[in-house]
C-alpha cells in the first residue's frame, strides 16, 4: 500500500508540474524567438525608411540630415505606438 500510495504520488507530481514546465518553456522560446524577430523587422524597416528618404530628399547636407530625422522620428513614433498598444 505505501509503494502504491508512493507511486501515485510520484505520478501526480510528475503530471502536475514537469509537464506545464516543458510547455511554459516552449510557450517562452517562441516569444523571444518572435521577439528577436521582430526585432530585426524594424532594424530594416528603419534601415528602408532612411533609404527612401535618401531618395526623395537632394543629396546636400541639409537633405542628408533631413532624412535622417525624419527617420528617426518615424521609427520613435512607431516605437512609441508598439509601447502604447502593449500597454492596454
Amino acid at each position: 500500500m505505501v509503494s502504491e500510495l508512493y507511486q501515485l504520488s510520484k505520478d501526480y507530481l510528475r503530471q502536475e508540474t514537469i509537464a506545464p514546465a516543458k510547455r511554459l518553456g516552449r510557450v517562452i522560446g517562441l516569444g523571444l524567438a518572435a521577439g528577436a524577430l521582430g526585432a530585426i523587422a524594424a532594424v530594416f524597416a528603419g534601415f528602408g525608411l532612411l533609404a527612401a528618404a535618401q531618395l526623395l530628399l537632394p543629396a546636400t547636407p541639409v537633405g542628408v540630415v533631413l532624412a535622417r530625422l525624419v527617420a528617426t522620428v518615424a521609427a520613435a513614433a512607431l516605437a512609441g505606438l508598439v509601447v502604447w498598444r502593449g500597454l492596454r
